[in-house]
């Protein structure tokens, strides 16, 4: 066999060392001629119909503990069942007689005890070459590399009943999509539906985990809105109160409004300036600054120059924001350093400030 196989390889090639050892040695040399024979884009058509019948034919024959070296008959309808054929069809009958008599790596057992016809391989030392072609072929596809992880993960489970061996999700979904169950023997069978089993328990519980976090997050979500709600109505209801509020208790309302800034200036907007009474009109302009929004310098002037003693020191304090200072260090800074004692003291104090 090795001699025949060797001759129809080497055909092409210089018989010599080097050659061998680019092909991988003896072994390599076998599973490259099985390469090369099934594979190759210049194989014969008529072979390259029948390679997957082939494959299958070879890789049923091969023995089942990857640790052994010797395989077994089959009889021809088991043979036939793996390559997925008829055992009357034409092309399961060509795939018996290339492997047989045109590549002699099969060879038929007469069993007097049994109605059909068995084969097995040819030689026992083709059982390596072979599972390295298999392997091969097998993962240059991804149907093929999933064959291979169905097989590994069988035999893993057969020396070692763990849970650890099954199949995760991902390599469950795909051995169910690459391999039929006609496919799968009795201990792959028995190893997806176990897989399939814990696949789907926890799939159930990450789902269930899944809704119950959905509704934790959607009672989450509903109480911060209506926290928020009721936050902006307290706001709304501090800021009306501190445009009507009586001048000393000013700074008894402000701190509640700063401390909630965020909603006090998204609420600013919605706020009328223009009102019929000055002392409410001059007091959201106090708000308005005390939250460090933009206003005109003018309207600032004209606020403090009619402010009480409680709003000068709010108007002091509203003073501390950046952009009010330097709009009004801008708009007195044409004036001398020299105050007139005519002007309001609120506005030599501003002026003083600024300068």
């Amino acid at each position: 066999v090795r001699v025949a196989m060797f001759a129809e390889l080497m055909r092409n090639y210089t018989w010599d060392k080097q050659t061998i050892a680019k092909f991988g040695g003896v072994d390599g040399a076998i599973s490259r001629f099985l390469a090369d024979t099934f594979d190759s884009q210049t194989a014969p058509k008529s072979r390259q119909s029948i390679a997957n019948a082939c494959s299958e034919i070879l890789r049923e024959l091969l023995p089942d503990d990857d640790r052994e070296l010797k395989s077994s008959a089959k009889p021809i309808s088991v043979l036939a069942r793996s390559a997925n054929l008829a055992k009357s069809s034409i092309p399961f009958a060509q795939a018996i007689q290339c492997l047989e008599s045109d590549l002699k790596l099969i060879s038929r057992q007469l069993a007097t005890s049994e109605p059909e016809e068995y084969y097995s391989l040819a030689h026992d030392y083709l059982v390596r070459p072979i599972q390295t072609w298999l392997t091969d072929r097998d993962n240059a596809t991804w149907r093929g590399r999933a064959i291979q992880n169905l097989a590994q993960a069988t035999k893993r489970m057969e020396r070692d009943p763990n849970a650890r061996h099954l199949l995760s999700i991902p390599e469950w979904l795909v051995a169910s999509a690459a391999i039929p169950k006609r496919s799968r023997t009795r201990a792959q069978q028995a190893l997806m539906v176990a897989s399939g089993r814990r696949a789907r328990n926890r799939c159930t519980i990450a789902l269930l985990l899944t809704l119950a976090l959905a509704g934790i997050g959607r009672q989450w979500w509903k109480e911060t809105a209506r926290a928020n709600e009721n936050r902006g109505k307290i706001v709304q209801s501090d800021m009306g109160s501190f445009v009507v509020a009586k001048s000393q208790n000013l700074k008894q309302i402000w701190p509640q409004l700063r401390n909630n800034k965020s909603l006090a200036v998204a609420q600013l907007n919605a706020m009328e300036l223009e009102s019929a009474d000055p002392v409410a009109l001059n007091r959201r302009r106090l708000l308005i600054s005390l939250l460090g929004q933009e206003l005109p310098t003018d309207e600032v002037i004209d606020a403090v120059l009619v402010a009480d003693d409680h709003e000068y020191s709010m108007w002091k304090q509203a003073f501390q924001q950046v952009p009010l200072r330097d709009s009004l260090l801008a708009k007195f800074q044409p004036i001398s350093s020299s105050v007139d004692v005519r002007v309001p003291p609120q506005v030599q104090w501003l002026f003083l400030a600024c300068s």
